[in-house]
């Protein structure tokens, strides 16, 4: 349970206390840990669920499976560009002034 005032944590009002969070709010919450743009305030605000509660779930197993999937994600999709921008970066060495798209006589 929050200890903060009702009027501070939105689980308060709603009686949430003492429910399982559901894997689409878990996956929520880690998406947004993940992508490291708000606070844990501002995170679970957005959530509707209190600070405190947020913390708890960063300590389930199920939030850290989330966000090392969110992180296996990032790191393919970073691979693949990286892997995109060197094969173009080797296309330009070997042809440095764009002569090859040229005709020939």
């Amino acid at each position: 349970m929050c200890p903060t005032v009702s009027h501070h944590c939105p689980a308060l009002k709603k009686k949430r206390i003492g429910r399982r969070p559901k894997a689409s709010e878990v996956r929520r919450a880690a998406a947004l840990c993940f992508a490291d743009e708000m606070n844990d305030e501002e995170i679970a605000a957005k959530l509707g669920i209190c600070r405190r509660t947020l913390a708890r779930w960063k300590h389930r197993s199920s939030f850290r499976t989330e966000v090392e999937t969110l992180q296996e994600e990032f790191r393919r999709k970073m691979d693949a560009e990286r892997r995109r921008l060197e094969e173009r970066l080797e296309r330009r060495l070997a042809d440095p002034y764009g002569m090859a798209q040229w005709p020939r006589r």
